[in-house]
């Protein structure tokens, strides 16, 4: 990680673009980023959080207008792991699809973020910074595309190349924290050509981070760099006695050789997953996804290549979109305007109750009404309990395909047709046109769920995974381990970029 941009002149860039990309709810001043950079003489990490992360010197929104104003009082776990290290400076937090509700990065109250692999900062603004003079930011909209949610900012800001820098391709970030439930910083690092790892579920703490559904969400990290990802990974990799969900010391000493992974791993089987060869991947995709896994069945002395099928994959989007609503509906709930949420002049319940309510968007309002009719006395037992018993028979069909030992689970005993990771595309294409999503997604909403069709089992299953760009392509693949083996994902990704996709 080394620096080629001062700080004082990313200051000064972020400032000037982010009225055009959108991708700041709150930046941190100069002043306190050079506070943070204890030693001028080291290399400064630059990093920014998800506006769902709390941190208890900047505002935390959600990008939603009940929570304007609202300012935490103390550090999210991860917060505050960031803070201990040497050099490490918070640009701010970073805009997001409300409560990390939607997959586009246009449902926010602060507004659509821009993509900048198809919209790059002009070098005519490096140019004004350096010289001092004011400049508009001209960007070319001939590709207007969205950047993916709901961690959209987070995955702008770690994608955004400073213009005219000395060190090729440096990015403003060299990474960013954002939170993944159905595939929230694995779909928009796809859509943005970046690398985004989604750890096992409890791996990292979710202390202090605005829950959207607790079963499923975890705190995702994003760069252009893998190995800066796995760095910031051994950062967080935490037990937390503040998280309930945190992953237990005994599971992780059971599970620390694989930290060793580079020194006890040669051969990789990987698993293609038959069930996600589905009608609605463009030609153009299916062929940057052929070739690459026909050069990794080239390499026999170092990767095998098999057919795995999870039948119950296809269950995968009704389960998550009978869970998640679910729990969604409960967790907000606390934004009443009594708790949470602004203060309401008329005191009647039913006034207090509708006009902060109100401030909710219509993303929101729409899966707080689903999740609600999910656990209404009516539908309860056909919907929410009938999701729960075939999401764990979900976890148990993905567990029968790994090699490795689930910490939780009991698998069959029959090793010859089992892989060490799986692999499969992460979007279905390229990032879609910003007017083509906001067309179709106000015809059919189903067409936004549907991009995650990818990502979303491995959520419902708590697995580790990391999306890597195909070379320049705005095509990515989905690394999946065994619950718990994320050191070994992380290895078997880092093998897989420097052969196939760099």
């Amino acid at each position: 990680m080394v620096n080629g941009t001062s700080l004082k002149e990313v200051h000064k860039l972020i400032e000037t673009i982010n009225p055009t990309y959108n991708i700041f709810n709150k930046i941190t001043s100069l002043n306190e980023l050079l506070k943070q950079q204890k030693n001028t003489n080291k290399p400064v990490v630059r990093y920014a959080l998800k506006d769902n992360i709390a941190s208890s010197d900047l505002p935390m929104t959600c990008s939603s207008k009940i929570l304007m104003g609202f300012q935490p009082k103390y550090d999210a776990t991860v917060t505050h792991l960031l803070k201990k290290q040497d050099n490490w400076v918070n640009l701010g937090k970073l805009n997001l699809d409300e409560f990390g509700m939607g997959s586009g990065g246009v449902h926010s109250s602060f507004g659509p973020v821009k993509n900048p692999l198809y919209n790059p900062i002009p070098e005519s603004v490096m140019d004004s910074i350096r010289n001092n003079t004011k400049c508009d930011v001209d960007i070319d909209y001939s590709e207007n595309r969205v950047t993916g949610g709901s961690s959209s900012g987070s995955t702008a800001l770690a994608s955004a190349i400073i213009p005219k820098s000395n060190i090729n391709d440096e990015r403003i970030a060299h990474f960013t924290l954002g939170t993944d439930t159905g595939g929230s910083v694995r779909l928009p690092a796809a859509w943005c050509n970046i690398s985004s790892f989604k750890p096992s579920y409890g791996r990292i703490s979710r202390f202090g981070v605005v829950p959207y559904a607790q079963s499923l969400d975890t705190v995702g990290i994003l760069s252009a760099d893998v190995n800066t990802i796995e760095t910031v990974y051994d950062v967080l990799n935490q037990y937390d006695p503040k998280d309930p969900t945190s992953m237990n010391e005994s599971i992780r000493n059971e599970l620390s050789y694989i930290d060793r992974f580079d020194e006890i791993h040669d051969f990789v089987s990987i698993g293609v997953i038959q069930e996600f060869n589905i009608s609605g991947i463009p030609n153009s995709t299916n062929e940057i996804y052929t070739q690459v896994l026909s050069e990794i069945l080239s390499d026999e002395k170092n990767f095998d290549l098999k057919s795995v099928s999870i039948e119950k994959i296809n269950e995968s989007l009704p389960i998550y979109f009978t869970i998640a609503p679910a729990e969604a509906s409960s967790n907000l709930a606390r934004f009443d305007g009594i708790r949470y949420g602004p203060k309401v002049e008329d005191k009647t319940d039913v006034n207090i109750f509708e006009n902060t309510r109100n401030l909710f968007g219509d993303e929101v309002q729409k899966r707080i009404l689903l999740g609600n009719y999910n656990l209404s006395s009516e539908v309860y037992e056909d919907k929410f309990k009938k999701a729960q018993i075939l999401r764990t028979e979900l976890i148990e069909a993905f567990n029968n395909c790994f090699k490795d030992k689930h910490p939780l689970y009991n698998s069959t005993d029959n090793m010859s047709d089992k892989v060490d990771v799986l692999i499969s595309l992460t979007g279905v294409d390229k990032a879609p046109l910003l007017s083509e999503f906001l067309s179709s997604n106000s015809v059919s909403p189903l067409d936004e769920f549907c991009n995650d069709v990818f990502t979303i089992p491995m959520s419902l299953a708590g697995l580790p995974c990391i999306s890597i760009p195909i070379r320049d392509t705005g095509i990515s693949i989905q690394i999946t381990g065994q619950y718990g083996y994320d050191k070994k994902v992380l290895g078997i990704a880092k093998k897989i970029k420097s052969k196939f996709l760099d």
